[in-house]
């Protein structure tokens, strides 16, 4: 995290970034990008969204953590994706696939997935999710907040949608009203 590098000389903590990105296969930014990397890791307020671009890489900070990746790709926000049973779809805005396994007890209950048509949705706003049963809603931003996703990520989640329905924050969060009960033949979705 960003302790690591505050208590470090400025050489050391330059040399503990270099390896970061190493293992995380990125390649090995200039002198200069790596003394501004650690500037803005190190001083910026723990609010502050980071984020430093070299190459096709990024380095971006969410609280105290670090992390490395390939820079962010322009996602269509209105995509719809239809689920009719398949094992997994191509969900573009995070470079992955949301899969979906049958099971028991776990996740969202089958029987209350009735007909109306199954789909994933991205974020467009003001949605609302009853994570326990006698719980008023919640918005999405809190809920994502209070889980530790990153910032960059909010927008970028696929949503599960029962007709008009909101089901599910894929690999976070269930409405209440659709979770699985022990024994009950279920559906768990999650981010590949």
């Amino acid at each position: 995290g960003v302790e690591a590098l505050q208590v470090l000389s400025h050489e050391r903590a330059k040399n503990l970034l270099r390896y970061f990105l190493y293992i995380q296969g990125a390649p090995m930014p200039q002198s200069v990008q790596l003394d501004e990397m650690l500037k803005q890791l190190c001083t910026a307020d723990i609010g502050a969204s980071v984020c430093v671009s070299f190459g096709d890489w990024q380095v971006r900070r969410y609280r105290a953590r670090c992390y490395v990746m390939l820079a962010l790709i322009e996602f269509d926000a209105s995509l719809i994706l239809n689920w009719s049973g398949q094992n997994g779809l191509q969900w573009p805005a995070m470079a992955s696939r949301v899969l979906f396994t049958q099971t028991q007890g776990l996740g969202i209950s089958l029987a209350k997935l009735n007909d109306s048509p199954i789909t994933l949705r991205h974020r467009s706003g003001g949605e609302t999710l009853r994570l326990h049963t006698h719980s008023a809603n919640r918005s999405l931003k809190n809920i994502l907040q209070e889980n530790h996703i990153p910032p960059w990520q909010r927008q970028r989640l696929p949503l599960l949608y029962c007709g008009t329905q909101l089901v599910a924050i894929v690999g976070v969060a269930i409405h209440a009203d659709f979770q699985a009960q022990a024994g009950e033949r279920s559906l768990l979705v999650s981010l590949e």
